[in-house]
């Protein structure tokens, strides 16, 4: 049903591989916002794979976001601990 990332670059994760829904009707909301975004430990690793060979949309684990285009996104949140 849902597309795959067949050989994902770096063999990083697709987020929507990594969520976790309590009742399965709700899976092609999160698939529908998510897409195929990949998950990259760090921006060195996020800008390798989103400006490879294929173009990819990527987000850290800090939630850094880069899109396909290589626009920023339109909304960006940013968390912090104080």
């Amino acid at each position: 049903m849902y597309l795959c990332v067949p050989c994902s670059p770096e063999g990083v994760p697709r987020l929507f591989d990594l969520v976790r829904v309590k009742d399965e009707c709700f899976r092609p909301v999160f698939y529908f916002a998510l897409r195929d975004t990949l998950v990259a430990d760090n921006l060195e690793q996020a800008t390798r794979i989103a400006y490879g060979k294929t173009r990819h949309r990527v987000v850290t684990l800090t939630g850094q976001l880069i899109e396909t285009s290589g626009r920023p996104p339109l909304l960006v949140y940013q968390t912090c601990c104080n």
